[in-house]
């Protein structure tokens, strides 16, 4: 009862506490509009797992076509590294 009060929410539902930033995790639905919505949004994945990386490649090209500027990191080495960037079109 108390969903739109907590800083940190971990929900299978639409958050109530309209979060800045969400973090989507093992194939969770994406829409653009909620994606829009936020100050940053994660997609994250387990990219040795084949229909995880389908489904992220998915998300990638109906965000990016709904003029969403995107990012692509991975850990390589222990580090975090900048794959790819789409910028959002007309920008």
């Amino acid at each position: 009862p108390h969903d739109a009060d907590q800083p940190v929410l971990l929900t299978t539902d639409p958050p109530a506490n309209d979060p800045q930033c969400v973090m989507a995790i093992d194939g969770a639905e994406v829409s653009a509009e909620d994606v829009a919505a936020r100050d940053r949004y994660c997609i994250i994945f387990d990219d040795g797992d084949e229909k995880a990386v389908e489904t992220a490649r998915a998300q990638w090209k109906t965000l990016t076509s709904a003029n969403i500027a995107a990012q692509y990191w991975a850990e390589e080495g222990g580090r975090w590294v900048k794959k790819s960037e789409s910028g959002a079109r007309g920008s």
